[in-house]
């Protein structure tokens, strides 16, 4: 963004202080108020005021600091198709949730890879939170994410569909009982959740008010960011967890874990990918193709 005046309204917005902005920017904190005392007196509005001596957006420093989070996406857009354009190789930023990004897009990178030697992809995994706050400000070219996606700006195609089922330890007295699983038998066990953020844990709470159950008044045993963590912790037989059917497939084969049926409805999700309008168009659709053209063979031969 060639416009530092709007740099430096930026991070004062998202860091909410002056020192941080100026530090952040590399550049003095006097210079980060000039810069915005500037962008003042040219749209002749209030941007900034005080409370408690931090500073703070007022309405139309929000207006404002919006369009300008459009416009770093665009221009780090641009900065990208062109550093692509001029070299052999062609690099994109992919992220992708844990469910995706371990337990499905490895060997779907791999291929790509062998049909695609031009092109690199470098894959971040996090939750979907973070996903579709990177893809806002233009730090990754394409999400791969789980549950609903709400955001303003985003375009939106399916991927895959998937399942979260609740899982315990063979021995688990949970596992040893007749019958499905009321969900108020559930929500009193010793209950490991993914974090809040996560697009599993958004898809349960939301499973959770459709049967009229406030999800704040959920109090899980634990809350873990690492699926490879909660498996673990399961079979330890600390507890029983509503994980992706997708990353227990090798446990409940092996039989280190079992599924537990929950009584009602499946808790069923859809896996899709996101970008924005400024995306590289050629690669979101190649990529996007190829990975459910895999997907549709894979179903197919099963």
């Amino acid at each position: 963004m060639h416009d530092f005046r709007l740099k430096s309204l930026l991070e004062t917005v998202r860091r909410g202080s002056f020192s941080a902005a100026a530090e952040a920017l590399h550049i003095t904190q006097p210079a980060v108020s000039q810069h915005i005392k500037a962008l003042e007196e040219s749209y002749g509005v209030k941007l900034i005021a005080k409370r408690k001596n931090r500073p703070f957006a007022t309405q139309e420093g929000l207006r404002l600091f919006h369009h300008a989070e459009k416009i770093e996406a665009i221009y780090q857009a641009i900065e990208r198709d062109m550093r692509n354009a001029n070299s052999a190789i062609r690099i994109y930023d992919v992220g992708a949730t844990l469910t995706v990004g371990e337990y499905i897009l490895p060997n779907l990178l791999a291929e790509y890879r062998r049909l695609h030697a031009e092109t690199r992809i470098r894959l971040a995994v996090q939750n979907t939170a973070r996903i579709l706050d990177h893809l806002h400000h233009g730090q990754i070219v394409l999400g791969i994410v789980e549950g609903p996606v709400e955001k303003a700006g985003l375009r939106a195609q399916p991927f895959a569909k998937d399942e979260l089922i609740v899982v315990a330890a063979p021995d688990h007295p949970i596992a040893a009982r007749s019958g499905r699983l009321p969900l108020a038998e559930l929500l009193a066990a010793e209950l490991i959740l993914r974090e809040p953020g996560s697009g599993t844990r958004l898809v349960f709470e939301r499973y959770l008010m459709r049967h009229g159950i406030d999800p704040r008044l959920v109090h899980p045993y634990m809350e873990i960011e690492s699926i490879n963590t909660i498996k673990y912790l399961v079979r330890s037989q600390l507890g029983v967890a509503v994980i992706s059917r997708l990353t227990v497939r090798e446990e409940l084969r092996e039989g280190s874990l079992v599924h537990v049926p929950l009584a009602g409805s499946p808790i069923e999700r859809a896996l899709r990918f996101v970008w924005t309008d400024s995306a590289d168009e050629h690669f979101v659709g190649d990529f996007v193709g190829f990975c459910r053209a895999r997907l549709a063979a894979e179903a197919g031969s099963a």
